[in-house]
């Protein structure tokens, strides 16, 4: 009973890690062009986390003026959208 236990859970862990859509990254780890084109676009904007949907798109969640945002950039910093 514990062995099935066991292999569950291992299946469970291995199956939330494969659905998981992007990539959470520090600032650091985000191209300064990216960042520097929020800062322009939201100077009071307060990132919560960056993440990297797809080959060269770069998604911020933040908050601004309380509100929860979220915008996407290219790698090149260009703006795409804002949600």
């Amino acid at each position: 009973m514990k062995k099935i236990f066991l292999y569950i859970s291992v299946l469970i862990v291995i199956f939330a890690s494969a659905c998981s859509t992007g990539h959470y990254l520090a600032q650091k780890d985000v191209p300064y062009a990216v960042v520097y084109a929020f800062q322009n676009k939201y100077p009071d904007g307060k990132v919560t986390r960056w993440e990297l949907e797809q080959e060269g798109v770069w998604e911020v969640y933040f908050k601004e003026f309380g509100k929860q945002k979220e915008a996407q950039f290219r790698t090149n910093g260009s703006f795409i959208k804002e949600e």
